[in-house]
Order: C-alpha cells, then sequence, then structure tokens
C-alpha cells in the first residue's frame, strides 16, 4: 500500500487549498488593468502657463464629474482645475498648477470621451496653449507658439488629439503611440468656435 493511498483523497485536496490556494487568494494583490505610460519627462510646472480649454455641452455636475474622474486616472495630471462658467453650457478650464502636455492632451480627450458618462451630441472641446518643449517630439520651429488641441471631426481612433500650430501646420498626437504625425487636413469640428 503505497503511501498516498492511506490519506483519503479529499483530505489531500482539502489540504491542498487550505495551504497553497486559500492563502493565495486571500493575500493577492488587485492589479490595475491598464499598463503605466513610460518614458515620461520630468516636468516642471510653469505657474504662468496660458493652458485652457473649453468645454461646450456639459452640464456643471456632469463636466465635475468628468475632471473629478480625469484627475483619479492620472497621477500626473492637474492637482486644481479653475473653472469658469460663460454660458449656460459652455465652461474654461484654467490650470493654475500647470499640468504636464501629455495630460493636457489626454484632458482634451478626456473632455470629449469620458468614460463613465455618455457625450450628447453637442459637446465640443477646443484646447488652448503655447507649445513648449514639454510637448515632446512637437518639431523646433512651432516651439514657442500658440497652438490650439481638438479632437478631429469623424473620430473614428478616439485615441488622437489634432494639433493646429502657429496656425501653419496641423499634426495629429496619438495618446497610444505617443507621436506627432503631420496631416494634411484640419478636420476641424463644426462645432468648436476658435475663442482666441
Amino acid at each position: 500500500m503505497s503511501g498516498l493511498n492511506f490519506f483519503p483523497t479529499w483530505l489531500v485536496y482539502s489540504v491542498l487549498i487550505f495551504t497553497v490556494v486559500l492563502p493565495w487568494l486571500i493575500l493577492s494583490r488587485p492589479v490595475r488593468a491598464d499598463t503605466p505610460r513610460v518614458d515620461l519627462p520630468p516636468f516642471t510646472p510653469d505657474l504662468h502657463n496660458d493652458k485652457s480649454i473649453v468645454v461646450k455641452g456639459w452640464g456643471e455636475n456632469e463636466l465635475r464629474k468628468i475632471i473629478d474622474d480625469f484627475i483619479a486616472e492620472n497621477p500626473r495630471g492637474p492637482s486644481r482645475v479653475k473653472t469658469h462658467k460663460h454660458f449656460e453650457r459652455e465652461w474654461e478650464l484654467r490650470f493654475p498648477e500647470d499640468l504636464p502636455a501629455f495630460e493636457f492632451i489626454a484632458m482634451v480627450n478626456y473632455l470629449t470621451y469620458p468614460l463613465n458618462l455618455q457625450a450628447p451630441d453637442e459637446v465640443s472641446v477646443l484646447g488652448q496653449a503655447t507649445l513648449t518643449s514639454d510637448f515632446q517630439g512637437m518639431p523646433q520651429p512651432f516651439i514657442g507658439t500658440k497652438a490650439i488641441f481638438y479632437v478631429p471631426e469623424n473620430d473614428e481612433d478616439f485615441d488622437v488629439v489634432f494639433v493646429k500650430a502657429d496656425n501653419r501646420a496641423i499634426f495629429s498626437y496619438s495618446l497610444s503611440e505617443q507621436m506627432w504625425k503631420l496631416v494634411s487636413e484640419t478636420q476641424l469640428p463644426p462645432k468648436v468656435a476658435i475663442t482666441r
């Protein structure tokens, strides 16, 4: 009679469950499903930055939820967002403590496609900022120029933001690929109005 046949099968399985499987289940930590962003440059905030985003279409409670969700999901994002109401459903967002360029671009996209809300048809988002070296990969001739940021009309990628730099060139920026591409068409949504 072998040693394993001496113990009942149910006892062997019970010991394995209580000594191996159960402690592993209890002590394991949850892991985020998304992968962290890599190679983001160090960031020095500019307290005199001119970054702003004009948002049309969201109500006050919806906008607050979107901003709070974005801040919670992006540790490098804005620590404080100043909102100014222009009209009933039009807001201007400012960033008194600044935020990194990547997070600014991501916020333009997120305000268009928030994770926990269905965007009404009339939502439009337009970011504005001076391009600095923080916008890594932007061609040098455009550094120091003003730019507008928007999600292109008829967007099918859901992770791209277009940047019109100095009224001379239009680039697309993929949040997943983190690279700039020169594009030939503006694709500025008709709902978006350039305010400055």
